[in-house]
């Protein structure tokens, strides 16, 4: 067996400490989060794109037949390890998210709460810039006059929007960010 055979062997025995490490150090197996396990994993990738790196050069320069398998097992290590952020682990699950969403949504009422006369104009969840701006086209289009009317149209117009309606890009993008704003006080 010749040196890259062996490399790509020992590269794919690295694949289980890899993601031992890496999912198993996020979850608390260790005893809690392990720093030490990210380093590991990270040198762990650097080998897999070292690798990807020397098969692309073997193949482009003819070097040998077994470039193709250090490109591919190369890029594979490369996208698998790079995506383990979508993976649920202990700080990427509903109850993660939602403690960050508490989290923020304190900052926001405090925020809020320096307002000069205490009077912002909507709660403090949906204190967001989006949430704002569409307040004030709503208002500015005739769908309101007051403030509460003005946060009722957006909210009318939330709940309207499914995966059957269709909307420009600009409007997809808004309610990408604001619609789970409101889903998550149930539109109070």
């Amino acid at each position: 067996m010749n040196l890259p055979n062996k490399l790509t062997v020992f590269r794919m025995i690295l694949i289980v400490p890899f993601l031992l490490l890496l999912l198993g150090g996020h979850a608390g197996w260790f005893g809690g989060f392990t720093p030490w396990g990210d380093y590991v994993a990270l040198a762990i990738f650097v080998l897999g794109v070292a690798a990807a790196a020397y098969g692309l050069y073997s193949v482009f320069s003819h070097t040998g037949s077994y470039g193709v398998y250090f490109a591919l097992f190369g890029f594979a290590a490369i996208f698998l390890f790079s995506s383990y952020n979508m993976l649920p682990t202990a700080h990427n699950n509903n109850n993660a998210i939602m403690k960050r969403a508490d989290k923020a949504e304190a900052a926001m009422a405090e925020y809020v709460k320096h307002y000069p006369h205490g009077a912002f104009p909507v709660k403090s969840w949906y204190a967001h810039p989006i949430v704002l701006k569409r307040m004030m086209d709503a208002i500015e289009e005739g769908n309101a006059v007051t403030v509460p009317e003005a946060l009722d149209a957006v909210k009318a117009r939330l709940k309207s929007l499914n995966a059957d309606v269709q909307v420009e890009q600009e409007e997809y993008d808004e309610v990408v960010v604001i619609k789970a704003l409101f889903l998550n006080h149930d539109y109070q």
